[in-house]
């Protein structure tokens, strides 16, 4: 998906939609409106992607996730748990 932001900014990523109570997103703190760029420093641009990558990784695996929310680049770090 591509993103034209009000400061005229393009940007690539995946944007999100929802995020559920108790899930790893939510304990990352991840928002409805973030756009994830990239993950484990690996640029996303669909949510194919993101389900290719997370089936590489184990339930505990940590990993690094860069948002855009705001105008502004967030990295914070997400701690892959099951299914709430």
């Amino acid at each position: 998906m591509r993103l034209l932001l009000k400061n005229m900014i393009c940007l690539f990523g995946v944007y999100i939609q929802s995020v559920f109570d108790f899930s790893s997103a939510q304990i990352a703190g991840l928002r409805v409106g973030d756009i994830i760029t990239s993950i484990d420093g690996k640029k996303v641009q669909s949510m194919d992607e993101i389900n290719a990558f997370k089936k590489t990784k184990n339930i505990g695996d940590k990993i690094e996730i860069e948002i855009y929310r705001d105008g502004e680049k967030i990295k914070t770090t997400l701690t892959l748990i099951s299914k709430p």
